[in-house]
């Protein structure tokens, strides 16, 4: 028999129930280390945008080296990777809390035709890492060549 509509009210009810009680468990045990579980991740903020002459990618890194950054490209990907270091420090009285992520970090983009590779710039200014790719000129349909087929 197919359970009525209030029963499937029901179902879904516990289910929020449950997700809500699994979402706050652990705020019930804080002294387990999440970074450790793996459960810490630092996946910095990222801005794009395009005018006429370029695209323009801004990461937000604030507290990372920009030494700890590397960018390459690999066919049509750029690839921002890097690490924010933890700070280490102790509280000898009282608890010490700590809300920031720290650990590594990996971002991909797929450029367009376009985009001129060879060309691309990075500067990092007060925590913002911004990559500037010029845009180059494709073939237009007038340059191009018929190849005749033999």
């Amino acid at each position: 028999m197919l359970p009525t509509p209030l029963e499937k009210l029901r179902d879904f009810r516990d289910f929020r129930d449950l997700e809500r009680q699994m979402g706050n468990l652990w705020n019930e045990f804080p002294q387990i280390d999440r970074t450790r579980l793996g459960l810490a991740a630092f996946n910095p903020a990222v801005n794009t945008r395009e005018d006429e002459s370029s695209y323009t990618i801004e990461v937000d890194l604030p507290g990372v080296d920009k030494d700890a950054v590397n960018i390459d490209i690999s066919g049509n990907t750029l690839n921002i990777s890097g690490e924010r270091q933890e700070e280490s420090s102790s509280e000898d009285k009282g608890y010490l809390r700590k809300e920031s992520y720290f650990g590594k970090f990996h971002r991909s983009f797929t450029l367009p035709p376009e985009a001129d590779l060879e060309q691309v710039q990075a500067t990092c200014k007060e925590g913002v890492l911004e990559i500037t790719i010029p845009k180059r000129a494709l073939d237009s349909p007038s340059a191009r060549k018929q190849i005749p087929v033999q």
